[in-house]
């Protein structure tokens, strides 16, 4: 059998990565990219610099990576702590305003209440549907998508009803679902900011946990254990589906290194 060959190897010399690698880490999250070159490179890769916008994926990846425990904001004015942190952002849309920054307390802006950063997630107990335990659904909406025997409509009102099987995944995202598609998947699904991701298990249905969802894009449990030191449960799902799946990363680099 003949082996596929891309043009780009008709074009260019292959080239393979042999000297360590000093990272800057662009659109850097919680640093999927870094830890899937740490696994293929090992002690050749340093995290040089990042760029990142985000209050809460700055403190993950600092707790993950470099647990640096430095107090840059020691003997600076409030005046100076602005002008390093102008730019941040603690909503994902848009930065804070020098004004926004002005009006907080230089307390708030050595040490940011991670209430404010980042509110908890609030959810409550549904309600027993047939033999059925919603659990932890966060709006009527999405306790309506059920059906009374555990399946899932396809939209609001659908006739249309996907089969929800033990050990799937489904989303919970109002109205269209994952793709205008069926809600329900084998595999698992890919983690974003706007799906929300359930699973059935021994007929139960229930979210997924905050530290399933790390699991999901590669991390270890361990690096979960070091975002929720400073990060509420909604912000570690928020950092989690703006991330990167480490081992599609990390086939990736293989491929670089020539492996």
């Amino acid at each position: 059998m003949h082996e596929q060959m891309s043009l780009w190897e008709c074009m260019y010399e292959t080239k393979k990565i042999t000297k360590p690698i000093r990272l800057i880490e662009c659109f850097a999250g919680i640093g999927s990219q870094f830890k899937a070159l740490k696994k293929v490179f090992g002690d050749k890769v340093e995290s040089y610099k990042i760029v990142e916008w985000a209050y809460n994926s700055i403190v993950a990846y600092n707790n993950i990576h470099l647990k640096d425990k430095t107090d840059y904001s020691k003997d600076l004015t409030k005046e100076e702590i602005i002008s390093k942190i102008r730019g941040i952002s603690v909503n994902y849309n848009e930065p804070l305003s020098e004004e926004q920054l002005k009006r907080k307390p230089l307390e708030q802006l050595e040490k940011t209440d991670k209430k404010q950063v980042s509110p908890t997630i609030t959810t409550r107990t549904c309600d027993y549907t047939s033999s059925m335990i919603l659990v932890k659904m966060r709006t009527e909406k999405e306790k309506n998508l059920f059906t009374e025997d555990g399946n899932i409509k396809r939209y609001m009102h659908s006739d249309i009803i996907d089969k929800f099987e033990d050990g799937q995944m489904a989303t919970l995202t109002y109205p269209n679902g994952y793709g205008h598609g069926p809600r329900t998947h084998n595999e698992s699904i890919a983690l974003n900011t706007i799906d929300k991701p359930c699973v059935k298990y021994n007929q139960r249905i229930r979210k997924l946990t905050p530290k399933e969802t790390t699991r999901l894009m590669g991390f270890e449990d361990s690096d979960y254990d070091a975002m929720k030191q400073d990060l509420s449960d909604m912000a570690i799902y928020h950092c989690c589906g703006d991330s990167i799946v480490v081992n599609v990363l990390e086939h990736i680099f293989l491929q670089m290194k020539g492996e």
